[in-house]
């Protein structure tokens, strides 16, 4: 087998087809540069706007909760413990929802601002609308979350605050079996 014909090409030739410099010089680097840093700064003002709650509040419920009921009514109301997952305070008013059938969340609020990285209070109005959908006193549903009205510098956003626990759902089962 014949080998394929060496191609030699002259310096001349490589330096016509060799680019004028590998790297770009000082004037055309530090637009760049500034670009850079730029995008850079942006990145990170986006990423502190959202890790402080700036555009979306994060509650979580710790555990800790109490409430009450009056015998033969069908509202109540349960208190929780919630901490703000953001460097922001949050305050919650109004109105909610909870993933418990036949439960309706009359109003939702906490006791002051929630303190941002820190614990509050939420209290919640609540009422047995369905009781056929609430269930018996074997707790079928089990409140998970509940979405609240959160107020903010944009206005009132929804807030789902997860880890509830299941008072609510067996407050609201106790009042429908009576």
């Amino acid at each position: 087998m014949a080998h394929p014909p060496v191609i030699l090409i002259d310096p001349e030739t490589w330096k016509l087809l060799a680019p004028e410099a590998f790297d770009a010089d000082r004037s055309e680097r530090r637009p760049i540069r500034r670009a850079g840093l730029g995008l850079a700064a942006a990145m990170a003002l986006i990423a502190l706007g959202i890790w402080s709650g700036l555009w979306t509040p994060s509650l979580t419920a710790t555990g800790e909760a109490g409430g009450a009921h009056e015998a033969g009514s069908s509202s109540a109301w349960v208190e929780y413990q919630v901490r703000n997952e953001r460097a922001m305070a949050v305050t919650i008013d109004g109105a909610g929802t909870i993933d418990v059938p036949g439960v309706e969340i009359i109003r939702a609020s906490t006791i002051g601002a929630v303190p941002g990285l820190d614990t509050g209070s939420l209290h919640v109005d609540f009422r047995a609308v369905d009781c056929a959908a609430v269930g018996d006193d074997d707790h079928t549903f089990t409140a998970e979350r509940v979405t609240v009205t959160a107020r903010t510098w944009r206005g009132d956003v929804p807030v789902t605050i997860g880890n509830v626990g299941d008072m609510l759902s067996s407050m609201a089962s106790e009042m429908c079996s009576r």
